[in-house]
């Protein structure tokens, strides 16, 4: 069946295995798609929500920790020291 038809039968993603994906997360995702577009959340509780989940550093996901992802992995080693302001500006400069 086409992507359209499965959409319309309310099917949708379900949430990754491995935890890389927030129960709270899929929750705003899935509120997100809903048929009902008088249920879908505003932009401004989205940002608020997001922030909210941000500010909560227990459920930050270490990045240098190895990922696993359907048995692909991938590693990114820890920086040698924490980024500086200078680190981390672009000027118009640099090319992005």
């Amino acid at each position: 069946m086409g992507l359209l038809k499965e959409l319309q039968r309310g099917q949708r993603l379900k949430i990754p295995y491995n935890e890389a994906c927030l129960d709270e997360v899929y929750e705003i995702m899935m509120s997100c798609w809903s048929l009902d577009s008088n249920a879908h959340p505003l932009f401004k509780d989205l940002v608020g929500r997001f922030s909210d989940l941000l500010e909560r550093e227990s459920d930050y996901l270490e990045l240098s920790q190895s990922l696993c992802w359907k048995g692909a992995v991938s590693h990114t080693p820890p920086p040698s020291s924490p980024p500086t302001e200078q680190d981390t500006t672009i000027t118009e400069e640099e090319p992005i």
